[in-house]
């Protein structure tokens, strides 16, 4: 009741699902009905999740993240019976892309706490659409410019911010796998005391995606990291690069992108091609047929 009846796509639906399927289903577990799965993020151009979905189907792609810095996406707007109806009938799974601005590690209990509540919160109405996964930003802090420097005040206090950084995280990542749910960390900014904290996330063995275009942007800090734990991710932000400049279309940057489809199917891995237009993602469904295997 909610699709249009017209196309949002050039490329031939038939062959695009014969395509994609062959990537979907190249990496099954013995005997369980996991796969990986390709999908796309929240769109600005369709400020409803059932245009989202309809897109996503069309194309062939079977995930869909949900940006909840966009208040239509906030789940407590939504009719989540609904969501997962139109999620069983079209395949198309949801994945939850958190606020950027959480602050996991602030200083002030009462805002940290607050942060924590919430997100809890979260995985308990995602899991009523039965999100496979929920991704975070860490937060950078406030960081203080000098004539010759940038001085952040996380790694000022390192030790305190890390301590109440990792009592946060295991509370969050425990509370979300009790009910089915994957916390996900994500690269983003690499400044020093950042790749610090990813080092010590990732001895704590905690989950990650992996944003392919943020290594780029961000000094090349990310890859060294990400790996020699493969085995940890468990998403990828696919999209490529020029110059530093991420979030183009597949094909048209730097990107190998040939080489993480290899690691993604090595370790089934989903991915979403996390461009920022209907064009673009068009553009990047049509190069992953045409050029990627």
């Amino acid at each position: 009741m909610f699709f249009y009846s017209k196309s949002f796509l050039n490329i031939p639906f038939i062959f695009t699902i014969l395509f994609l399927n062959s990537i979907y289903y190249a990496r099954i577990d013995k005997g369980d009905d996991i796969y990986m799965r390709i999908g796309m993020p929240t769109l600005t151009e369709y400020p409803k999740i059932h245009e989202q979905i309809q897109i996503c189907h069309e194309l062939g792609l079977n995930l869909l993240e949900l940006n909840l810095n966009y208040p239509y996406c906030d789940l407590e707007n939504n009719d989540l019976d609904e969501l997962l109806a139109l999620s069983q009938q079209y395949d198309v799974a949801f994945s939850i892309h958190y606020d950027e601005y959480a602050n996991f590690a602030s200083f002030q209990e009462e805002i940290r706490e607050a942060w924590i509540q919430h997100f809890k919160k979260t995985v308990i109405l995602a899991s009523k659409i039965k999100a496979l996964r929920i991704t975070i930003h860490l937060f950078e802090g406030v960081h203080i410019t000098l004539p010759h420097d940038k001085i952040y005040v996380n790694d000022m206090y390192f030790d305190q911010y890390i301590s109440l950084l990792l009592a946060s995280l295991k509370e969050c990542f425990e509370f979300s796998q009790k009910h089915g749910i994957d916390l996900c960390i994500e690269n983003v900014a690499m400044p020093d005391f950042m790749v610090k904290t990813f080092k010590t996330l990732f001895t704590n063995q905690f989950h990650f995606t992996y944003d392919c275009g943020h290594h780029y942007e961000f000094e090349f800090k990310a890859l060294p990291l990400y790996e020699k734990h493969w085995d940890l991710v468990k998403h990828i932000h696919l999209h490529d690069v020029i110059g530093t400049s991420p979030h183009k279309a597949l094909g048209t940057g730097i990107l190998d992108v040939k080489q993480i489809l290899k690691i993604a199917r090595q370790h089934n891995i989903d991915i979403i091609i996390e461009v920022k237009t209907l064009q673009a993602l068009k553009e990047s469904v049509a190069y992953l047929k045409n050029n990627a295997l």
